[in-house]
Order: C-alpha cells, then sequence, then structure tokens
C-alpha cells in the first residue's frame, strides 16, 4: 500500500523575525510562530510556505493550494481572516485558529465566518499533534434538506421557490442543522447562500439532533432542516414537511459520515484499528450488494433499539426510491452507498 503524502500546510504568520527590544508582544508573537512551525514538523507535516499578512495573501494562498491553513489569531492575521475565507470559498479547506483568547463571542464569529476549527490553548509544540484519526469514509450521499408543509403551501418547495417566499413575506424564519461545523450546516448554508439567502444574516439557523426535527417542525418552531435520512422521508411520511433538494445534487458522491478515532488510538493499538476498518468496510460492502441486504439492514437499524422507526421510513430511499412530497417521485441513481465500490 502507498504511504500517504503529509498534510500541505501553509502557516499565515507574523512577519516580525527580529522584534525591537522590549516590545513584549512582538517577543510573543515571534515566539508563537516558532512553537507552531517545531509541532507541526515534529508531527511529521510538510509546511510549504509560511505567509505574511498583506494584499497578496489571497493569490498566494490560490497558487499553493495547502490541505490546510493555519492562523496565528494572536496576531494581525485576525484581521485578515475574512480574505483567507474568500481566497478558498471556490476550493474550500479547513482553516485552523490558534489563540489564547477565550473570548466565547470571538470564537462564534470566527466559526461564522468560516473556520474549521477554534483551539484555545497557544501554540506550544506538544499542543500540535494528531488529535483525530479519520480511517475511512462511512458512506457517500443520502442527506437532504427538508421544509415545512406550510412554507411549501405557500410555493417554497425548491432554493428559488423560498427566496421567493421569505422576499415576499417578511417574518423571522428558523432553519436548523445538526452541528455547527458539521456537513449538514455546511449543505444548508451553501443552498440557501446559492439562492440568494444569507444564512447568517437573512435567518436564524439552530442546532437540533436528528431525531428531534420532526417534533419541532410540527410545532412550528424551525421552517426547514438539513439532516440525514430517514428525518427527511419521516417528513413526508407524517406530511409535514418536503424534500427541497439534496445534498447529492448539490455535490455527486460527497463524502459524509466518518469512522473516526483518537489519535492516541491508532499510535497505540495500530492493529486494532486496521481490524475495526476492515471489519467496517466489510459491512458497508455487505450492504451495498444486494436488494435482500440493504432490506435487511434497514430491519434492522428500524428497531426500537437504534432509530425507533418503520422500515418503510428507512429502506425506501435506502434503494434510491425518491419523492419529494408533493407528488414528484424518481429513482435516484446516487442514493447512499456504503463501500460504493471501493470509494
Amino acid at each position: 500500500m502507498a504511504s500517504m503524502e503529509p498534510t500541505r500546510i501553509v502557516i499565515v504568520a507574523p512577519d516580525t523575525l527580529a522584534p525591537e527590544p522590549g516590545d513584549d508582544a512582538a517577543v510573543l508573537e515571534v515566539e508563537r510562530s516558532r512553537s507552531l512551525r517545531i509541532g507541526l514538523l515534529q508531527a511529521g507535516y510538510n509546511i510549504v510556505a509560511v505567509l505574511p499578512v498583506d494584499s497578496f495573501l489571497p493569490d498566494r494562498l490560490a497558487q499553493l493550494q495547502p490541505d490546510m491553513i493555519i492562523v496565528d489569531a494572536e496576531s494581525q492575521a485576525r484581521d485578515t481572516l475574512e480574505h483567507v475565507v474568500m481566497a478558498t470559498r471556490e476550493a474550500r479547506r479547513p482553516i485552523v485558529m490558534f489563540t489564547d483568547d477565550t473570548d466565547t463571542s470571538h470564537v462564534r464569529g470566527a466559526i461564522a465566518a468560516g473556520v474549521t476549527a477554534y483551539v484555545v490553548a497557544g501554540l506550544a509544540p506538544e499542543r500540535v499533534k494528531p488529535v483525530l484519526a479519520v480511517l475511512m469514509t462511512l458512506n457517500n450521499n443520502g442527506q437532504a434538506i427538508t421544509l415545512s408543509k406550510k412554507l411549501a403551501d405557500k410555493g417554497a418547495v425548491d432554493g428559488a421557490g423560498l427566496a421567493k417566499v421569505m422576499a415576499s413575506e417578511k417574518r423571522d424564519y428558523t432553519f436548523a442543522q445538526t452541528f455547527p461545523t458539521g456537513t449538514h450546516a455546511m449543505w444548508l448554508y451553501y443552498w440557501m447562500a446559492s439562492v440568494g439567502i444569507n444564512p447568517l444574516k437573512d435567518a436564524k439557523v439552530i442546532t437540533v439532533p436528528p431525531p428531534q426535527t420532526l417534533a419541532n417542525m410540527r410545532v412550528g418552531n424551525m421552517d426547514g432542516y438539513c439532516v440525514g435520512e430517514p428525518w427527511n422521508h419521516r417528513a413526508i411520511i407524517n406530511g409535514i414537511g418536503v424534500t427541497a433538494v439534496t445534498p447529492q445534487d448539490i455535490w455527486k458522491d460527497h463524502p459524509e459520515k466518518v469512522l473516526g478515532t483518537t489519535g492516541e488510538f491508532v499510535k497505540k493499538y495500530p492493529n486494532t484499528a486496521r481490524a475495526v476498518t476492515m471489519a467496517v468496510m466489510e459491512t458497508g460492502h455487505w450492504i451495498d450488494a444486494s436488494l435482500q441486504n440493504k432490506n435487511k439492514m434497514a430491519e434492522t437499524i428500524a428497531d426500537k433499539s437504534y432509530v425507533n422507526t418503520s422500515v418503510d421510513a428507512i429502506n425506501q430511499r435506502i434503494l434510491g426510491r425518491y419523492q419529494n412530497g408533493q407528488g414528484k417521485t424518481w429513482d435516484d441513481p446516487d442514493y447512499m452507498k456504503f463501500f460504493n465500490d471501493g470509494a
């Protein structure tokens, strides 16, 4: 098996190489930057560039195409965060901020701007090490964005319809995702923005656990949500929502859930990590192998010990049989897949 290439990282850091005597703040910035580089190199990462904070930063990032961008939040790089995010909007990549700042408003602002991870603890070398190991992708496709039946009755059955209704009927609109920095939030934000709705200004976006989405929509706490199945198809069965779009329509075969462990676990138990990965991979291969296996899987997880729903709420979309709740039905070739021919 070919070895994986080390993650290519660009650091956005202060360009103060020789601080003036007595400038304690500048000395700390230089030490922070030095510690960060040492920690990354010791952890096996490939630092392709250390870029200063200047007007050329977006162009340099576009040219280098790093796998990850690390920003020192205690330097003037904080003021250029928006430029970093804009420079990567066509090819999204993780943006990590390290800081000693515990102000929660700054954390929320950074996440809203597009930061993937906000690490509060400074940049000591021992902090810069793999925390999570992603062993494999568990599945592709199989999510959806659901709009309430009340909105659908007014013409909001897709993105354009939602934008039109929100523009004509001014009120507070609430949508939900399952985790602020997860893929469901990403799909929801991207889809809303694509039709001219600013998800951070034009609507309130809240976090709701998947099983609670139906109850919240039923009582009118939300106008829509993005979540995995079976909660989108369940909304149609219950007559309270419609499917406006599936993320596979946005990005075919997009990665979704992953099998992850701590980095320490993989280092300490490498053989166990391989065995678990193979077991999960074989299970995914078994599910994808036949309609009979898919139905058996649906019957198993529909049990009250797991998802606690009806089998038909699960097996229809697992089999690629879709409906939008407005009379449209179709066979989607890009339904949820697990092994997906080894993808």
